[in-house]
């Protein structure tokens, strides 16, 4: 039996870049959760478990289509606008950790489901053998699967086993959009944004190409030595400089490193990020030129103290994540293309890492503190809410679309059994509380939360709380 994976196609892209646009023709869908919406079931949807628990705030009080657990082995995972499932179960598409790092079953064979994340229909199905899949995106940041498989020549008694990979990449119906080979077993190759993006160690540039028209690009990182190239310690979808990291490809833009010129082995100049746009590569940002928001500690010559994260480009806005000089300590701040100055900062919170909750579209953020959540505007930076010392602390999880923040909440560290509670996001109003903890809704920046229960899988629209 052959150990498959799901593979990483960048925790950042797939986790938080449903929001900047997903759309590439192929997976849409403007439905509005509180006019177009109903709890009506649609004309193609399965016919499926009746959901016998709880009422959601926020959600419809049925759902609109549901799959029993033989149809529905395993939760699936979500491509926005389509939810992939492993129809036999053979294939796991869930993750255990939460990131983008996901195992296959060990099982030959499997095949994957393409159901509409809003009737429930059948968009198609993919069959895989012997296979490597994972979730990648494409041109806008639009959910895509990639399949690899690797086929080896044989040797002819004097030359060694060849292989040669073949990478294809589907939308969200498993309609095919590309398909790229090369020489190899396919380490080193990434997807992102459409593009095979891979290392040329001799010239010390990074090359993508778009697998759809074959149109190629190169990009230097000029303070990497040859054999790094745009690969940054983020992983190889990252480039980074001085501890400021940012994604490849993004859009309709590009980053890359200037700096950094290496006298002997004691001195490199201080490098920066640069964000270009793709088409015509000018540059138009750069951790070079703006100034760090309130809260993040600033050193005697001027420089920041601590890392610095590009989270999402949309709309003309950098979306970043400063870390704030204390020890796992954040502000979430958003950058114009024209001015060094913060168009908004938030307040400080205890993560390295990005909000479990980041809503662009409701300009709301939300975290975990040592007393519970704490929520805030994006847009103004605004701390709208936070738990205080004696509350009962509940862990944020996620936003529906139309407010409702759900979270876990446990009575101690040591108990195992969680319950969830679901409050106005903007308010704190309690709305519901003990609901079982398998009942937080997963929305994906949808209009759709997804439960998996004892009973079933069960699907529903959003709607005002």
């Amino acid at each position: 039996m052959n150990r498959k994976r799901l593979m990483a196609a960048a925790g950042i892209a797939l986790s938080l870049g449903l929001v900047v646009g997903c759309s590439s023709g192929a997976d849409t869908d403007d439905s509005n959760p509180l006019s177009k919406v109903s709890g009506s079931k649609g004309k193609n949807a399965p016919e499926g478990p009746a959901y016998k628990g709880p009422a959601f705030p926020g959600l419809a009080k049925q759902p609109v289509w549901s799959l029993s657990h033989k149809d529905a082995p395993l939760p699936p995972y979500s491509m926005g606008n389509t939810l992939l499932f492993s129809k036999d179960g053979t294939v796991d598409v869930q993750s255990e950790y939460g990131d983008q790092e996901l195992e296959v079953g060990e099982a030959e064979t499997g095949t994957l489901e393409f159901r509409d994340r809003k009737t429930g229909g059948v968009r198609g199905t993919l069959k895989l053998s012997d296979e490597e899949v994972g979730v990648t995106t494409w041109h806008g940041g639009a959910p895509a699967l990639q399949v690899r498989s690797v086929a080896t020549a044989p040797s002819d008694g004097l030359s060694t086993e060849k292989d040669t990979v073949t990478i294809t990449v589907y939308d969200g119906s498993g309609k095919k959009l590309g398909r790229v080979q090369r020489e190899g077993n396919g380490s080193g190759l990434h997807v992102q944004d459409g593009y095979l993006i891979e290392a040329d160690a001799d010239s010390g540039q990074t090359k993508a190409t778009a697998i759809d028209t074959g149109t190629t690009k190169s990009f230097t990182c000029e303070n990497q030595l040859k054999d790094e190239n745009c690969f940054g310690r983020t992983g190889p979808f990252g480039v980074e400089a001085e501890g400021a990291e940012a994604p490849l490809i993004t859009g309709d833009y590009y980053f890359s490193v200037i700096g950094g010129t290496t006298y002997g082995t004691d001195f490199r100049e201080k490098t920066h990020l640069v964000m270009h746009e793709l088409a015509t590569g000018k540059k138009v940002w750069s951790t070079e030129d703006v100034k760090p928001p309130k809260g993040v500690q600033v050193l005697d010559n001027g420089e920041r103290a601590a890392d610095l994260e590009v989270l999402r480009v949309a709309d003309g806005k950098i979306l970043t994540r400063w870390g704030a000089g204390g020890l796992g300590k954040s502000v979430i701040a958003t950058y114009g293309l024209a001015s060094p100055n913060a168009l908004a900062a938030g307040p400080v919170y205890d993560s390295d890492e990005a909000p479990a909750v980041l809503d662009q579209p409701q300009h709301l953020a939300a975290t975990t503190e040592e007393n519970g959540a704490m929520v805030w505007n994006l847009e103004t930076g605004e701390k709208l809410w936070d738990q205080q010392e004696g509350e009962a602390p509940m862990e944020a999880q996620e936003l529906s679309p139309t407010g409702v923040l759900y979270g876990t909440q446990q009575e101690n560290a040591a108990d195992a059994k969680a319950t969830v509670i679901a409050v106005e996001a903007r308010t704190k109003k309690v709305l519901a509380k003990d609901l079982p903890g398998e009942l937080v809704p997963h929305f994906d920046q949808t209009d759709y939360g997804w439960v998996y229960t004892g009973d079933g899988f069960f699907v529903f629209p959003a709607s005002k709380p």
